[in-house]
């Protein structure tokens, strides 16, 4: 091919990209500029002079939907393949599927009980679950094609036959914030349905901080001199003036980091430590506060000629050690042969303390775990946090406790603020876990420093039927925390399920018990926002007039609140409420 070929075949190359951009643009220039629909696609644009007069007819627009969360209908749009774009003969939805035909300014198909899906008060990182009803209005079945989140940190699940006219269906919405904390969340979830138009739901919460760390973004030094002049240092503070470990920094790039409880700890970035350790963009700092478990900090990483390159996104930090790296990368061939060549199976990685096996349990491996018991690996050695192998696996597989549990793993054993196994399981882990370390003799009764029992956690993060389990085995409803002095029914009005909270009614749960901020579990339900939470407790002969140590009532709580179903609150609380005392909203209960 001679120069001149060359030249003309880069030049049909650029302009038949040149005009794939231009369908694309063009298709969805006309969705925002016309809001051209199904029933009224737009029309063909003139293409420019030099467009090959072979190419295909853009297909008609995609349907802009009424209400849609933005960030689905501009990525699912701009993402969708430029061959789909351009090329389909029907247009289609954000998801690929031929679109439904509706009318857009018909009134929603269905109605959200209550309107807005509200978290209410949440932990960071922490994952909570809400259940609404979605309730057919109109006067045929329908069917709910898809539930959209507007982020990956929502999920929904939504019922998938067919509902009734008048009927409802329940939706379990699930929401995980980040590890960032004193934020509000506000997210939504834009329900597809067939022959009618999408309706989007809010979801909200809100992310209390009880650990506050300054600064949250902190920036690297240019070089070793620089990183002398001033030290930089990151304070962390309870919100509460409730002392509180540091028990993990990964990576370790602290240089005083911190062995007992303190109400403020102030930390010393280790900068060459953090070359070192690969120049991380975020460090991780966790904690023994149960409702401020990990914090991150962002790193903005300066240039520097030195510096060594970026390790990859996979590579084990520094101090971890080879039989470890093994198991978690699930190479068990490997860890055989390190263990043949007399690797030692207890140690520790820099990081955690952790050992193999308490990676292996965590990961649920279980071949890597016969071989690593069989290798002598202590069942109840503790990593940093004084937690054994077992903490790791009541959180994910009941089939790994067990096998811990058969090995000698001590269901009883206790951590740094004495949690032990239970308590964590019952917050975090499976109904048929609790049941499981029960059988084998966890006692129901334990407390950590904080004063927490694991009815006190199931109550507030776990399952309604962990709650039902742990009542059947004895757990004392009176028992209170030493930082609030929250009870099992106060912790679940604040933060737990109304399942749960209705089963420790049932139970004999006292509804005017008090906790150290003279709040009832009724003031605590109100200030959440959930209104569900404030008619079983008003059904269960709950005091409204009784008032906390500002002097509020619950009304007063739900009064104060900017966000969640406020109006369901305050058709409910007020019939049976003294005047409130709060007129304003000024900010959100916590």
């Amino acid at each position: 091919m001679d120069h001149h070929d060359l030249n003309k075949g880069n030049d049909m190359r650029r302009d038949s990209w040149n005009w794939i951009g231009l369908c694309a643009s063009t298709a969805l220039a006309a969705v925002i500029a016309t809001g051209a629909t199904a029933q009224n696609p737009a029309k063909p644009q003139r293409l420019p002079p030099g467009t090959p007069s072979t190419s295909p007819t853009p297909a008609p627009a995609p349907t802009i939907v009424p209400g849609a969360a933005p960030d689905v209908v501009s990525d699912g749009f701009v993402k969708q393949n430029i061959k789909d774009v351009i090329g389909s003969s029907k247009p289609q939805d954000l998801s690929g599927e031929p679109m439904q035909n509706f009318d857009p300014n018909e009134p929603p198909a269905i109605h959200f009980e209550p309107p807005i899906a509200d978290m209410g008060e949440m932990v960071a990182d922490v994952a909570k679950t809400v259940i609404i009803k979605i309730k057919n209005v109109t006067d045929k079945p329908l069917r709910i094609s898809k539930a959209i989140p507007g982020c990956g940190c929502t999920t929904p699940n939504w019922p998938k036959d067919p509902i009734a006219p008048g009927a409802s269906g329940d939706c379990e919405i699930t929401l995980r914030p980040g590890a960032k904390q004193g934020i509000k969340l506000s997210k939504k979830v834009t329900f597809q349905i067939e022959g009618h138009a999408p309706v989007v739901l809010s979801v909200e919460g809100d992310v209390v901080a009880y650990v506050t760390m300054t600064p949250d973004i902190i920036e690297s030094p240019t070089d070793a001199a620089a990183a002398g002049v001033k030290p930089t240092e990151i304070v962390l503070e309870s919100t509460e003036g409730i002392a509180f470990k540091i028990t993990e920094i990964v990576p370790p790039v602290i240089k005083n980091p911190p062995m007992d409880a303190a109400t403020k700890h102030v930390l010393v970035v280790d900068w060459p430590m953090w070359e070192e350790a690969g120049r991380q963009p975020k460090i991780m700092i966790k904690t023994d506060n149960p409702k401020a478990v990990s914090m991150t900090m962002l790193v903005k990483r300066s240039i520097s000629a030195n510096s060594p390159p970026m390790p990859p996104v996979t590579s084990p930090g520094p101090g971890t050690t080879d039989l470890v790296n093994a198991v978690r990368s699930g190479d068990l061939a490997k860890v055989s042969a390190l263990i043949a060549a007399g690797a030692d199976v207890n140690e520790r990685d820099r990081a955690g303390s952790r050992t193999a096996l308490h990676w292996a349990a965590k990961g649920a491996n279980r071949p890597a775990m016969e071989v690593l018991i069989a290798a002598k690996a202590d069942p109840n050695i503790k990593d940093r946090q004084g937690r054994t192998p077992l903490w790791g696996a009541v959180e994910t597989d009941l089939e790994t406790v067990k096998f811990l549990v058969e090995k000698g793993a001590d269901v009883n054993a206790r951590d740094q603020i004495q949690s032990t196994p239970l308590l964590w399981c019952a917050g975090f882990g499976k109904p048929e876990t609790v049941a499981f370390l029960l059988s084998k003799g966890a006692d129901v009764k334990a407390t950590d420093d904080n004063g927490w029992t694991p009815l006190i956690w199931a109550a507030g993060l776990g399952q309604p039927q962990t709650v039902a389990i742990l009542v059947k085995s004895g757990a004392d409803l009176k028992a209170a925390d030493k930082q609030t002095g929250d009870t099992p029914l106060l912790r679940g009005a604040r933060t737990g399920k109304p399942e749960s909270l209705k089963m420790l009614l049932d139970e004999g749960a006292d509804v005017k018990a008090k906790n150290k901020a003279g709040q009832t579990a009724l003031h605590l339900a109100a200030a959440s926002g959930s209104a569900e939470k404030v008619q079983l407790l008003l059904a269960a002969r709950a005091d409204p007039a009784a008032v906390d140590e500002k002097g509020w009532t619950a009304l007063d709580n739900a009064m104060n609140r900017t966000t969640g179903d406020k109006a369901k609150l305050l058709e409910v609380l007020k019939p049976v409420s003294p005047a409130p005392k709060v007129n304003t909203a000024p900010a959100a209960a916590k």
